[in-house]
């Protein structure tokens, strides 16, 4: 580097060093393009020199407790074999497994349509009612003696005696072996149901989800051309209960549509709303003050669904004439083809202001059909809570919908379209009502469509689980019904699923005939899946350039391969159809070599000391409790993933079951460990036994260092894996069945940064320690990796850099995402622990807007998340920075920083000095969601938050054609609890702890930081009080150092804690004293709330009007418990002039919302994870109903932020929501964004 300096700088670098040498206090960066930097000492330290000497740890600690370089010896003595494989025979293997599904399927079901179609021909009955089985819990048990009672016809088709669907249904679903494990339900759904309005038998079965069921049924009807109009109540007259289903009826409706039909909504209380945007192409059209209904495609429905999840119960009476008067002036302006049918659909409570208020809205109806040329059907829906009473209600939506105005003698010159009136009292029952409001559209001529079908892949949100319906029809043209069954998309797609954990080499997708994409490595697996994901087209998934010419040859050809090129790859493609429904792809990268595994290894005496993760289940000689989980000392254990087997989901489900036995575990141990390899394969994968074999070896070191290495009082626990998904881990526990290694953090982490010594932020430990950090390392054959306690992680900042005990000083530790591991402020001065996913923009917002000026160190990505409509925003930190970062702009303010790389690790520790006061810096923080603050734009050197905004592909909303033209996010990682909850211990279970540690006898912060199990008590028992004597104590005592605060596992000490045991006679008798003193403060308080309660008089007596003194205000009389808390006591009648109030999607106050289509990911990894995604308080939106309308011209602002000082948990009552106690109205102009944000300062410096 020296030469390449000019002699100037020559000279000046001299000098430098001179002044260094004598003063101590500068070192000299030479960055890569000789760039001359001053970096300060740190009362004598240098960062440079530190974040070396910490590397040697790391990595010293990597090879000591990890064994890395002890691993990689190991698999030198081993033989080796590829894992190339017949990619036709793999292909051709699966394709028959799911034709095989499917035509099984197939065949169930035209076997039941037979039965039903032959039955009607020999009977009188016309129709039969709906059913479904397992309808209840009883139908989970066979019942042997209904289904023996059966007789065969000539034609072979056995029918019940009586004959009853139910137990067909019944039969051939216990019959058919196939499917066993794949078949969720099977039901027929009837015409006659939705023809007749009587209660539906089918109804009294409460363990499904009936809006799907008939939505199914809905999507088999080819419906003519339809058009829409939703009129929806939610005027404080409402219940809780009655706008839940409210706002069901009015998603159910919008959910049926397709393309070709047209939608419009009106949302109404004593004003009405519209779903406003300014967008030209969006569902909501204007022209004025004129608003359009408009087509129900994708993109609309959405908006729709955003505007219903806005709307919050009004603070007047409803206007019924109000709103239908704008709603026919909706339909006139529209200007639909005047042969073609518009629906009205009132979703109301009915409840009147006055007894002559039906007569008013009926001649409001009269007066505005008035030319109007389109035929009118106004169907009502009356919706109801059993708690309050019904007067005259469902009379008046009747008459609404009936248009009986003969009842109230009110002339009218043209036809009537009769619509119909239904009750609704729970959203079990909208599935059903919803498709007997649509039948009143359709006539003689209707019909229906013949074939069989599988639908995309459902969300039900009952059984939490990803289905599939195949359905076909009943009867020559479908006029019986409809027959189906709900297959579980888990077991179809398995092979798909868990083809290959090598996904760098190859990979395996399937898609439709329409080309959606069903199954592909960017989706996440069905079993962690949590909400409906979003199913698109291939091309956005295969980001190849010439992937358009593959794409017409998988949808046209029955089977083929094609090889195309990509900057660096060279991709062969096979494909085959399957039952011309679905066509499975294999993809094969040419230009990488197959991955190598190790082959034919065999057991060894010292490997032995390996048990079966089913501690519960298998007897072993020692059991001991590891903090809440039941372990051994004595062996470690193996656990085999879903991946291992060749039917992974008939192993998640036989796990789960009462038929695992430990003969079970014992012939997949006796296999495994068999060296002649004559003992049959119990349903594993051919090369796990190699890697059981493998990793046992190694696991032997692990088990010795754990029990006698250095570090064993910080370290959890011990684990290594391989890509197949084999994990062994020391000390043994059970893990749930669910558990997939290779998709947790640690492993992702580890095989992004391979070779590279990771470490996770900071999460809560599922087995019980505590807040943990994860450190592992990524060879070519396997993961190592353990669990240290969060306390080590600041013991060995501490221990290479004293100086950030000093207050002034902040040192902290981040992940290359910018995610803090370590951070003075993780813990807050109330001693909670790390708040999970915390990024560095977060605590020091000053650091990230200076280090986005350096370019060649931080990038700003976006990502597309199809599976979840998302595009995500994050960073990415150059490990390769060989210098010590600084202030990139100087002078413009005096609090300063130094960041610095940690060699060999995916690690940057850096230092903030704010001792001359506080700067304010800018960065944006949606603190309700993950929304973006702004989604039009992103600025590399524009510090915010990492976050999300609504991938739409719809071009005329986002004219930014470049979208898909986004990378594809990266594996987002599981977060399923990996020890079962029926396995956990309590602190009181007589099981002795496997590692015994006295934390009272560590007199010291210093001898207590980090230890396993132990806390540093430095709280008092009402979270504020600082003991005057603090102590060291285990983790269920003082949890996060608050004395008696509840852990997050549930588990309390029920004993009273003896201050003088834990503490000594030095203990302050404050806490107890100030806790009695709230105590007696809160019950009077309260007491004084219940005389308030019971003595004010109540609103509902009066029904006063100051108009005619005959008129009785119907919602005087029935209205929700909280209305007269909303000072809503008008005297007049509600006039039909109102002005009105168009309402935002955007402008809500409940916040931007997705599905969530994922377990959630690891805590402290995943950069599109929620910051706020732990057991602390979430800035969830609040509900206030005394609001009437936020978002309008004059709306009121609510301030959601919640202070960073938040109460110890064990304080909160969990029945409660957590309000913010700062609540500040703010006028709004018309028309603007409310978003809650946060500007993060330098507010944790302290002098």
């Amino acid at each position: 580097m020296m030469h390449c300096v000019t002699d100037q700088k020559l000279t000046i670098f001299l000098f430098i060093c001179a002044f260094s040498m004598s003063f101590g206090k500068f070192h000299i960066n030479v960055t890569s393009k000789s760039k001359v930097q001053i970096v300060e000492s740190i009362q004598g330290y240098y960062l440079q020199n530190i974040s070396v000497q910490l590397s040697e740890d790391i990595q010293k600690t990597s090879n000591e407790e990890m064994g890395i370089a002890f691993m990689q010896q190991m698999y030198k003595k081993f033989k080796y074999t590829s894992s190339l494989q017949d990619v036709e025979k793999r292909l051709a293997r699966i394709s028959n497994q799911i034709e095989s599904r499917i035509n099984e399927t197939h065949s169930i079901l035209n076997e039941t349509r037979k039965f039903i179609e032959y039955y009607y021909t020999i009977t009188n009955i016309s129709s039969f009612t709906s059913s479904i089985i397992p309808c209840n819990e009883r139908d989970y048990i066979l019942d042997e003696f209904e289904i023996s009672n059966t007789i065969i016809n000539p034609t072979n088709i056995y029918i019940e005696q009586p004959f009853n669907i139910k137990q067909v249904l019944k039969k051939q679903k216990v019959q058919n072996k196939k499917l066993k494990d794949a078949i969720k339900q099977k039901y027929f759904l009837s015409n006659m149901d939705v023809l007749n309005h009587h209660n539906a038998d089918i109804s009294n079965c409460n363990y499904h989800n009936h809006s799907l069921l008939w939505s199914t049924y809905m999507s088999r009807i080819k419906h003519k051309h339809k058009n829409i109009l939703l009129l929806l109540d939610h005027g404080g007259s409402l219940s809780k209960q009655q706008f839940k289903i409210v706002n069901s009826i009015a998603k159910q409706v919008i959910s049926v549509l397709n393309d070709n039909d047209n939608i419009g909504l009106l949302a109404l209380s004593d004003v009405y709303k519209l779903p406003y945007l300014l967008d030209n192409c969006s569902v909501h059209h204007y022209k004025g003050e004129t608003y359009y209904i408009s087509s129900a495609s994708k993109n609309n429905k959405q908006y729709l669904y955003r505007f219903i999840n806005s709307l919050t119960k009004g603070t007047g009476a409803t206007n019924h004439s109000l709103g239908l008067k704008e709603a026919l002036q909706i339909i006139k302006y529209s200007k639909i083809p005047s042969n073609e049918s518009i629906m009205i659909l009132y979703v109301s409570r009915g409840l009147l202001s006055s007894l002559t208020e039906s007569k008013t809205v009926l001649e409001t109806i009269s007066k505005n059909l008035e030319g109007i040329k389109n035929p009118i059907i106004i169907n009502t829906c009356a919706v109801i809570d059993e708690s309050k009473p019904i007067m005259y209600e469902t009379h008046f939506l009747r008459d609404v919908a009936e248009q009986n105005y003969s009842k109230y003698k009110i002339d009218n010159d043209y036809n009537v379209n009769r619509g119909i009136m239904l009750m609704v009292n729970s959203t079990q029952g909208v599935g059903l009502a919803v498709a007997r409001f649509f039948n009143t559209l359709e006539d003689e001529t209707t019909m229906y469509d013949l074939d069989f079908q599988i639908s995309l892949p459902i969300w039900d949100s009952f059984s939490k689980e990803l289905i599939l319906s195949a359905t076909v029809p009943c009867g020559a043209s479908g006029e019986f019904g409809v027959l189906g069954m709900d297959l579980l998309l888990a077991n179809l797609v398995e092979d798909i699923t868990y083809y290959s954990n090598y996904n760098d080499y190859t990979y395996a997708f399937l898609i439709n005939i329409a080309g959606i994409a069903i199954m592909h490595p960017s989706y996440a697996r069905p079993m962690s899946v949590q909400g409906q994901p979003n199913y698109v087209d291939i091309s956005y998934l295969e980001k190849a350039d010439n992937f358009n010419e593959v794409r017409p040859m998988l949808l046209n050809q029955t089977r083929g391969q094609f090889q195309i090129s990509d900057k660096n790859d060279t991709l062969l493609y096979h494909w085959r159809r399957v039952s011309n429904i679905y066509v499975i792809c294999i993809v094969v990268k040419e230009n990488v070599m197959p991955p190598k595994r190790p082959y034919k290894v065999n057991w060894f005496p010292t490997t032995n000391q390996l048990v079966h993760h089913r501690l519960d289940i298998i007897p072993t000689s020692t059991l001991c409790r590891h903090f809440n989980q039941l372990a051994t000392m004595d062996a470690g254990t193996l656990y085999l993933s879903a991946s291992c087997f060749q039917s992974p989901t008939t192993y998640i489900y036989s796990s789960t079951s009462s038929s695992f036995s430990p003969l079970t575990v014992q012939k997949s141990m006796a296999f495994l460990k068999d060296n002649t390899r004559y003992l049959s394969n119990p349903g594993l994968r051919e090369e796990i036994r190699d890697d059981v074999a493998t990793l046992a070896h190694f696991l032997e070191y692990l088990r010795t260092q754990h029990l006698e290495g250095l570090k064993r009082k910080y370290i959890v626990r011990r684990y290594v894996t391989s890509p197949t998904g084999v994990l062994e881990m020391f000390p043994g526990g059970i893990i749930s069945p669910e558990f997939e290694p290779t998709k947790r953090t640690w492993f992702l982490q580890a095989v992004e940064n391979r070779f590279k010594t990771i470490l996770t932020p900071p999460y809560l430990d599922a087995g019980g320690a505590g807040y943990i950090v994860t450190i592992a390392y990524a060879t070519e054959h396997a993961i190592v990796a353990m669990d240290l306690t969060f306390g080590y992680i600041y013991k060995l900042i501490i221990d290479n850099m004293p100086f950030c005990k000093e207050k002034q000083l902040k040192c902290f530790m981040m992940n290359n995402h910018g995610y803090l591991i370590y951070h003075p402020n993780l813990i807050d001065p109330n001693g909670h622990g790390p708040i999970e996913q915390q990024h560095i923009i977060h605590k020091e917002s000053l650091v990230a807007n200076d280090i986005l000026n350096h370019v060649h160190f931080v990038k700003k990505v976006l990502c597309n998340n199809y599976a979840d409509g998302t595009i995500q925003r994050y960073y990415i930190l150059n490990t390769s920075l060989d210098h010590v970062l600084v202030n990139a702009v100087h002078g413009e303010h005096s609090a300063k920083y130094q960041v610095a790389a940690v060699e060999g690790t995916n690690v940057f520790i850096g230092v903030v000095n704010a001792t001359n006061g506080v700067v304010a810096t800018f960065c944006p923080c949606n603190m309700i969601s993950r929304l973006c603050l702004n989604c039009n734009r992103m600025e590399q050197k524009e510090c915010e938050c990492p976050c999300e905004c609504p991938l739409n592909l719809d071009t005329c909303t986002y004219p930014n054609k470049t979208l898909p033209d986004n990378q594809l996010c990266p594996t987002v990682p599981e977060q399923t609890f990996s020890v079962p909850r029926e396995v956990f211990l309590n602190i009181e279970d007589e099981l002795k702890p496997c590692i015994k540690i006295t934390c009272e006898e560590l007199s010291t912060y210093e001898a207590c930081l980090g230890i396993l199990g132990c806390e540093w008590c430095q709280i008092d028992v009402d979270g504020e009080t600082i003991l005057a004597n603090p102590f060291c104590t285990s983790i269920q005592t003082c949890f996060n150092g608050i004395l008696g605060s509840l852990t997050p596992y549930g588990d309390s000490t029920e004993r009273v804690l003896d201050s003088e045991d834990l503490m000594g006679s030095g203990y302050s008798p404050i806490g107890p004293v100030i806790g009695t003193g709230l105590a007696v403060c809160l019950i009077l308080i309260f007491s004084f709330i219940c005389y308030r309660s019971y003595t004010a008089p109540t609103v509902e007596r009066f029904y006063l009007t100051s108009t005619q003194e005959n008129h009785v205000r119907m919602s005087d009389l029935h209205i929700s418990d909280d209305y007269h808390e909303l000072d809503n006591h008008q005297d007049k009648l509600l006039q039909d002039n109102k002005k009105i109030e168009p309402l935002s999607p955007y402008c809500v106050s409940t916040g931007y919302c997705r599905p969530v289509t994922a377990a959630d990911s690891d805590h402290g990894y995943s950069t599109m994870t929620p910051h706020d995604e732990s057991e602390h308080l979430s800035f969830a939106p609040l509900e206030i109903d005394s609001l009437e309308d936020d978002c309008t011209s004059d709306a009121a602002s609510i301030n959601t932020s919640v202070s960073s000082k938040q109460r110890p948990t064990r304080l909160l009552d969990k029945n409660k929501k957590n309000l913010s106690t700062d609540l500040q109205i703010t006028s709004l102009p018309r028309n603007c964004i409310i978003a809650p944000v946060t500007v993060h300062r330098n507010m944790e410096f302290t002098n």
